[in-house]
């Protein structure tokens, strides 16, 4: 039997199935039954739910067993050190967790790039300290437009390579979106690398695909990082 990890965000669900670390299936569905079908048709041991939500009771009930809720109450495998950990994303926690799972013993930077950026630190002991958060390439785009009378608002096109020096104003903008990221990703890795030489830099969420092309050594995208935080999360509790 397998463990199932769901990780619900402001639109969609993220599910996966493990056997221990290994990821053996795993969907991305706006539907919620679709969710609760994939998981119904797999005979499942344990689960764990985390969610942006602040109402997910429904959901649980239809689950076919009792979960295991993402919280701050719920024992971690690392030590988190977060000022107001009611307030911190359990994305980022699971992220983290995640990133250790790949580099136990050392210390990591994990870059999670989707509509914010978060950057999270974890030490080689196992402590989480935190980091920052950044406004998302398509916010960027979207806070030019927004917060100028003339700026037009720019779509990004992922598959598509930005030149640094722009030869319009779409191109400028774009250029100063994601080149901005792609500069703000590379200085932030160097600080920290120079603190720790042994940092791990682990990409993650919807666009850690298209920043994988500035990857150097101990450089990595793992996309579904969050998914498996959450799978060791959950191999903790059931541990404990």
């Amino acid at each position: 039997m397998m463990n199932a990890v769901v990780d619900i965000g402001n639109t969609r669900y993220k599910v996966a199935l493990f056997k221990e670390k290994t990821l053996i299936d795993s969907i991305e569905t706006t539907e919620e039954n679709e969710s609760l079908l994939f998981i119904e048709r797999n005979q499942v041991k344990s689960i764990i739910v985390s969610s942006v939500r602040e109402d997910i009771s429904i959901f649980i009930k239809k689950l076919p067993i009792k979960p295991y809720i993402l919280s701050p109450e719920l024992p971690i495998p690392i030590k988190n050190k977060y000022k107001s950990p009611q307030t911190l994303g359990m994305d980022r926690l699971a992220a983290a967790i995640g990133a250790k799972s790949f580099f136990p013993n050392q210390s990591c930077l994990v870059i999670d790039l989707g509509t914010c950026i978060t950057y999270d630190f974890v030490t080689a002991e196992n402590e989480f300290m935190g980091g920052m958060i950044a406004p998302g390439v398509r916010m960027r785009l979207k806070a030019m437009h927004h917060f100028t009378q003339k700026l037009p608002l720019v779509e990004w096109e992922p598959e598509k390579d930005v030149k640094v020096t722009g030869a319009s104003t779409q191109e400028a903008i774009l250029s100063g979106a994601v080149n901005g990221v792609k500069g703000e990703i590379y200085s932030t890795r160097q600080y920290y690398q120079t603190l720790h030489p042994d940092l791990q830099t682990i990409l993650c969420g919807g666009d850690s695909l298209y920043f994988e092309s500035i990857k150097k050594d101990n450089t990595f995208a793992v996309p579904k990082l969050v998914l498996f935080g959450l799978n060791q999360i959950l191999q903790y509790n059931i541990n404990l």
